[in-house]
């Protein structure tokens, strides 16, 4: 993965992540896939739980600051 974004941006672009505890969502999958609710809102919605416990969660350690 990195090589690729170091490649089509001309390297410009090193790419790195970061592997943290495996969290899992406060709702079932239908509820983040709802077809009712408008694009991309309920996935802003898992996003924002999942950095919110990453953020909260004690013993995580997570550094956001990089």
């Amino acid at each position: 993965m990195r090589d690729y974004y170091y490649d089509v941006s001309n390297g410009n672009l090193t790419y790195t992540n970061h592997v943290t505890a495996y969290y899992t969502a406060l709702h079932e999958r239908s509820y983040y896939t709802d077809p009712n609710i408008g694009y991309g809102t309920r996935a802003r919605e898992l996003i924002n739980e999942a950095l919110l416990w990453l953020d909260d969660t004690a013993g995580q350690n997570f550094d956001f600051g990089p």
